[in-house]
């Protein structure tokens, strides 16, 4: 997620959480990232937000069925 603040915590939660969802992170850059893990497979949402700033952003992902090929995973 792109931000305006680096000092204020963005929350990220899977459709379905709640606000405290599945992680934050403190901006770095104008840029908060983390990893996420997929609770099941299908459509779902992803979303963003830092408390006082508009809007939160949303992000559609397809998620598929993983295959461990050892040294990779494919999604199908």
């Amino acid at each position: 997620m792109t931000v305006d603040d680096n000092t204020d915590r963005v929350y990220f939660f899977e459709e379905g959480q709640g606000p405290t969802g599945f992680a934050e992170a403190i901006p770095s850059g104008g840029e908060a990232r983390v990893s996420w893990t997929p609770s099941r497979p299908g459509i779902t949402y992803i979303y963003a937000v830092q408390p006082d700033a508009w809007p939160e952003t949303r992000q559609v992902v397809d998620v598929g069925t993983g295959i461990d090929t050892g040294s990779a995973c494919i999604a199908i």
